[in-house]
C-alpha cells in the first residue's frame, strides 16, 4: 500500500485482465479456461485514437454504423487461459485459423476447458502463421482460475483514450 493513500488503494490505470497478440517468433503453453472460444467481429477504424483501433461490430444487434461506412471487418477469437511460463491468467487473441485448428484439434462435444494449448507465431512477423497443438493437461484443473468473460476488458481497450 502507497505510503500517500489510507484505505482503498487507488485502482491501476487500463484493464485488470491482459489480452495477449503473438508477435513474431513469441510462444505460450498454456491451459485454456474457458469452455469455449468467445468470438467476437470487429472494424478497423482508421479515424478512432491516434493510430486508429479496433472497435466492436454491432450489426448482430441491429445497426453498425462501422458496416454502414464500410469499414473493414474482422472476427477475432478470445481464450482466457492460464499461462504456464508466466504463471498468469490472461486472454489470448486468435485468429480465425488459429480458432478453427483448437476446433479441429478438440475433442468433438466437449468443453475446451482444461485442454493445454501451445501457440508459436514464426518469425516473419505480426501476420506469419501460429502453429497450434492440442493435447490434455496432467495438472490439477481445480487448483487454476475460473473461467472470465473478455466483454469488459475488451470494451475497455476499444474505448481507451476516446
Amino acid at each position: 500500500m502507497s505510503s500517500k493513500i489510507r484505505g482503498v488503494e487507488r485502482p491501476r490505470p487500463g484493464p485488470t485482465n491482459l489480452v495477449v497478440q503473438l508477435g513474431a517468433g513469441e510462444r505460450m503453453d498454456c491451459v485454456i479456461l474457458s469452455p469455449s472460444i468467445w468470438g467476437v467481429g470487429t472494424h478497423w477504424n482508421d479515424r478512432a485514437g491516434r493510430h486508429g483501433r479496433s472497435e466492436r461490430c454491432t450489426r448482430e444487434h441491429g445497426e453498425c454504423s462501422a458496416c454502414n461506412g464500410q469499414l473493414p471487418y474482422r472476427w477475432k477469437g478470445y481464450l482466457f487461459v492460464f499461462d504456464l511460463c508466466r504463471k498468469r491468467a490472461c486472454f489470448v487473441e486468435l485468429t480465425p485459423a488459429v480458432a478453427e485448428q483448437i476446433e479441429t484439434e478438440s475433442p468433438p462435444n466437449e468443453p475446451l476447458r482444461g485442454l493445454r494449448l501451445h501457440l508459436h507465431r514464426g518469425e516473419g512477423g505480426k501476420k506469419t502463421r501460429i502453429r497450434v497443438e492440442v493435447r490434455q493437461f496432467q495438472g490439477d484443473l481445480s487448483k487454476l482460475p475460473d473461467d472470465s468473460d473478455p466483454e469488459t476488458i475488451l470494451e475497455t481497450l476499444w474505448n481507451w483514450g476516446r
